[in-house]
Formats: C-alpha cells, sequence, structure tokens
C-alpha cells in the first residue's frame, strides 16, 4: 500500500521547513492532493518526483541548450557563434581600420 504523508511529514522527509512545501505546492510544483482541508502526498509519486529533477553535472553550455535552443545560439561566442555557422567573426569596421 502507497504510504501518505502530511505536509509536516513531507517536510521531514525532504528536510526543509513546511513554508517550502507551501510555496512548492502554490507553484503546482509538487505531487499532492487534498483531503478535506488538508495536503496530503504520496510517498512513491514525491520520490518520482525528486528523481526526475535530480541534477547531472551539465556544461553550462548542454543546460542553456536544453532549456532554451534559440537563446543558447545567442549566448555562444561570435567566434564558436562563426564556425559553425560559417559567418566571418570580422566587422566592417575592423576591415576598414585595416585598409587605411
Amino acid at each position: 500500500m502507497n504510504n501518505v504523508m502530511t505536509l509536516e511529514e513531507l517536510a521531514a522527509f525532504l528536510k526543509v521547513s513546511p513554508s517550502t512545501v507551501y510555496r512548492l505546492l502554490k507553484k503546482h510544483k509538487i505531487p499532492a492532493f487534498k483531503m478535506g482541508s488538508d495536503w496530503r502526498f504520496n510517498q512513491e509519486s514525491v520520490e518520482q518526483w525528486i528523481a526526475e529533477r535530480e541534477t547531472s553535472f551539465l556544461s553550462q553550455d548542454e543546460v542553456v541548450q536544453k532549456i532554451e535552443p534559440d537563446l543558447a545560439e545567442k549566448h555562444r561566442p561570435a567566434r564558436r557563434r562563426a564556425a559553425i555557422t560559417g559567418r566571418s567573426t570580422i566587422s566592417k569596421r575592423s576591415t576598414a581600420s585595416q585598409n587605411t
């Protein structure tokens, strides 16, 4: 049978304050259900929620790429972006100053 926890039990299980749990509830970030006016948490669902959110050690580029692929392109250094797109990083201004 599934283990059902109260808000206080969940806070102790997660080793956070009850206000943190309320904040997660308000943002709909944690699996929960109500029994009357009280929140309840299925331990199995919470453990699965934790497993889905465990972070791996990714580079900053990999994190940005996963979050927003278009944003990742904008934040690449110009030389790296040029190498990928085949465009030159030399501006018209720097070319003009070299010609004089």
